[in-house]
């Protein structure tokens, strides 16, 4: 019987040179909880994101200096730990 141990997976981690971050932690946790049930990216990724929206659009600020372009989308990404994170 094979039993599922969120610590054994770490560990594993650990003593593979790699460092045991929140990120990693939780995306344990997510297959561990599938238990035998395939899981995508798509179901992994909605798990992940965390829906935290911003109240302006950071492209404003860009309307003065891009005067020659044609944008006709964009995107902006903030990478970090939330406070209970850190």
């Amino acid at each position: 019987m094979i039993v599922l141990n969120l610590e054994l997976y770490l560990d594993h981690i650990k003593e593979n040179g790699y460092k045991c971050i929140p990120q990693r932690s939780k995306i344990l946790s997510y297959f561990m909880a599938q238990k035998n049930r395939f899981v995508s990216a798509k179901s992994l990724m909605d798990y992940l994101r965390n829906t935290t929206a911003l109240n302006l659009c950071p492209m404003k600020m860009m309307d003065t200096s891009l005067h020659d372009y044609l944008i006709y989308d964009h995107k902006f990404e903030i990478y970090g730990l939330c406070p209970s994170c850190r």
